[in-house]
């Protein structure tokens, strides 16, 4: 009987090249946030500032439901027609966001810029035609829908400068 005197021979080594990693275009491979939800400059994205203004809006509108005499009819024709108008823009331009659909920047400018203007001046007529009336429920809603359609008004103003500063 011949004898077995084979040696073990170890088996080849297979050399693996390094996994490949595959990213996700959503999720940075560093763990961060990503590029949508960041800031780059630490200002607030602008979907928060346009669902304030649009909440604030339609405060505004609310508010004037309940105090709707404001003296003369062009300050009632400006409030509503702001306030109202406003809400449909703001929803559009919030759809807009939702859908992820560019925006122009002159646009949303225009948009701010008419905004500041419109709302600062309801509300300072708002409260000029109610600032020397008795002191009623009425009229504190109507001074409270003047201050807020001013606050607006400073907020949209807000909304100008951090678009007009916005790099692309």
């Amino acid at each position: 009987m011949p004898e077995n005197n084979s040696t073990v021979v170890p088996p080849p080594r297979i050399h693996h090249p390094p996994a490949t990693v595959v990213s996700c275009p959503h999720h940075p491979p560093d763990g961060s946030l990503p590029p949508t939800l960041r800031s780059s400059s630490g200002k607030p994205p602008m979907s928060i500032i346009k669902f304030l203004e649009l909440c604030l809006a339609t405060a505004c509108t609310v508010l004037h439901y309940y105090s709707f005499d404001d003296g003369d009819l062009i300050t009632g024709f400006l409030a509503t027609g702001t306030f109202c108008g406003y809400i449909v823009i703001l929803t559009t331009v919030m759809v807009g966001y939702l859908m992820k659909a560019h925006v122009h920047r002159r646009l949303n400018l225009f948009y701010s810029l008419l905004g500041c203007a419109l709302f600062l001046t309801a509300g300072v007529f708002i409260i000029e035609a109610w600032e020397h009336a008795f002191r009623t429920r009425t009229r504190d809603l109507a001074i409270t829908k003047g201050s807020v359609a001013i606050i607006n008004g400073v907020i949209f103003l807000m909304d100008t400068i951090f678009t007009f500063r916005e790099r692309k």
